[in-house]
């Protein structure tokens, strides 16, 4: 999975099973903005990173191996709805939450691990990832770091420093003062500035004066200093 889209999905297949066992759980894990990222490492790793109990990996493995691939978030989800009261205490803040769901696969012990993977076992037999597509779409569509994406990519774009000169060049700006340029905005269909693009603003005609009578100034004292050294030579 080079681009991470395979496990983005099966992350927000998370907050899916959630919202079937616990509302008020999954709406304080919105509010707080905390997203998925703190089950990265449960899913990618299958626990191995955050549990300390080796025997408690070693069935965990087990468990993942005989079943579906995306396993390890139903057993995420039974992780932290088992921790509700602790996650509830917290302040509905990402930092404060997102610390607090780090911490709780260190809770996870080998006497405990098979009624976790029972009740995961069982909330998969009740809410298969088959019923659940339309969720994950919700979930993807409404999170605010994925549907602001193509956005972010565009402006990241046009601020490469290649691609600005290269609009300058396009508009006859690379060499002209920017205080006498207007900007353009370019705007979505949702009526969203996406761009800014510089057009010529008419010059001042005192800058015009000024500027004439330097380069006369200068090209008469060029003359007198070119004729005079004729004398000297």
């Amino acid at each position: 999975d080079k681009n991470m889209n395979r496990t983005n999905r099966m992350l927000s297949l998370f907050y899916a099973v959630l919202s079937k066992v616990d509302q008020q759980l999954e709406q304080f894990l919105l509010c707080s903005d905390v997203g998925t990222i703190f089950a990265l490492s449960w899913l990618i790793t299958w626990f191995g990173h955050d549990v300390n109990s080796f025997e408690t990996i070693v069935r965990l493995c087990d468990f993942f191996l005989a079943t579906h691939p995306v396993m390890p978030v139903y057993v995420s989800v039974v992780l932290v709805r088992n921790h509700k009261t602790q996650v509830l205490q917290q302040e509905c803040d990402m930092a404060m939450v997102h610390h607090c769901l780090c911490r709780l696969p260190a809770y996870l012990n080998i006497e405990d691990i098979d009624d976790v993977i029972k009740q995961a076992h069982d909330l998969y037999q009740q809410h298969p990832p088959t019923s659940l597509r339309s969720e994950v779409r919700k979930y993807l569509k409404e999170s605010d770091s994925i549907s602001h994406h193509a956005e972010l990519l565009y402006r990241s774009y046009n601020q490469k420093p290649d691609r600005i000169l290269r609009k300058r060049k396009k508009y006859g700006l690379l060499f002209t003062d920017t205080s006498l340029i207007s900007s353009t905005e370019v705007r979505d269909t949702d009526g969203k500035q996406l761009a800014l693009i510089g057009s010529n603003q008419t010059t001042n005609p005192l800058v015009k004066v000024a500027v004439w009578t330097m380069t006369v100034s200068m090209g008469v004292m060029t003359f007198l200093v070119l004729n005079t050294s004729k004398y000297w030579m």
